[in-house]
């Protein structure tokens, strides 16, 4: 779960990962539920603008979220982690003066782990640009942890 003003207006919105459920006729498939963004409208009311910002896809089995602005442009950017799967949504325009979430997954060049299990944003070295650190469990070994860094300086943006 992650807490963070998505679209700048001063509201805390709430980002609930999916989850997931196994199916299938062994009851061995992995199926990802959708994940819910929940935009703050004061007074204690929220509003599901899931679909609208465009964080209704790809399904996967989700369980952690990091927020962080990878590219600088002074809006978060949120971090998906799950089995299976690891997506990096970039808060962008929408056009219409709102903002959405576009998949940058594969332009930022990251890895798809098998289980990235969680993930955290930070300034390692100062000098303004944010890093992410990934946990992931390595598989077939299910009691080895295995750490990356990524220096999202290194991107080309979209």
């Amino acid at each position: 779960m992650a807490l963070f003003d998505f679209n700048g207006d001063g509201l805390l919105d709430i980002f609930v990962t999916g989850g997931g459920t196994f199916g299938g006729p062994d009851g061995k498939q992995i199926i990802g539920n959708p994940s819910r963004l929940y935009q703050n409208l004061g007074g204690w009311r929220f509003r599901d603008v899931t679909a609208q910002v465009g964080l209704d896809q790809p399904l996967f089995y989700s369980h952690g979220c990091a927020v962080g602005d990878f590219d600088n442009d002074g809006w978060p950017d949120l971090l998906v982690t799950g089995w299976g799967a690891m997506v990096l949504y970039h808060n962008e325009p929408d056009g219409a003066g709102g903002r959405r979430f576009v998949n940058v997954t594969e332009t930022a060049g990251l890895r798809q782990p098998q289980w990235a299990t969680s993930a955290a944003w930070a300034d390692l070295d100062g000098d303004g640009f944010a890093w992410f650190e990934n946990a992931r469990l390595a598989v077939p070994s299910d009691s080895a942890i295995a750490w990356a860094i990524w220096p999202p300086r290194a991107l080309s943006h979209p």
